[in-house]
């Protein structure tokens, strides 16, 4: 299974929708979704990090709460889930590799994880030669 198929199979979207007392028409008008692209995304649809954290917003939450990746958890910490947004969206615009929403949450789960490696240093692993890198072999499959 892909990076990105565990990224958008283990969103809890509804769960938090749920327990926030909203109907998927009320959740998407927060939202600014209709109520069949929130069904589609509480379905597994791939959704952007910028789709996550306003959702993450009207639900009261984190982003990482609504991310449930088996044994990863982003932390506490949402910076690091916006920094490597922005690595990502840098590099991306200045080499115009143009990432489709698929690639980008498989390159946000690549580096995630290579952060989370015993002995990497984050600093080291947003440089602009390696996310690069990780962007031209998530494209060349």
């Amino acid at each position: 299974m892909s990076d990105a198929r565990k990224v958008e199979n283990s969103l809890l979207v509804k769960e938090f929708r749920v327990k926030a007392g909203l109907t998927q028409r009320e959740f998407g008008k927060k939202v600014g979704l209709s109520q069949t692209q929130v069904g589609k995304i509480e379905s597994g649809l791939h959704v952007s990090l910028y789709r996550l954290n306003q959702i993450a917003r009207v639900l009261n939450c984190r982003v990482s709460n609504l991310i449930n990746d088996g044994d990863k958890d982003f932390g506490p910490d949402e910076s690091l889930a916006n920094d490597i947004h922005q690595a990502i969206c840098f590099v991306d615009k200045n080499k115009s590799s143009s990432l489709s929403r698929r690639d980008y949450t498989s390159v946000f789960v690549r580096i995630y994880n290579q952060i989370c490696e015993p002995g990497k240093l984050k600093i080291e692993v947003l440089q602009e030669e390696n996310i690069h890198n990780v962007i031209k072999l998530v494209q060349n499959g």
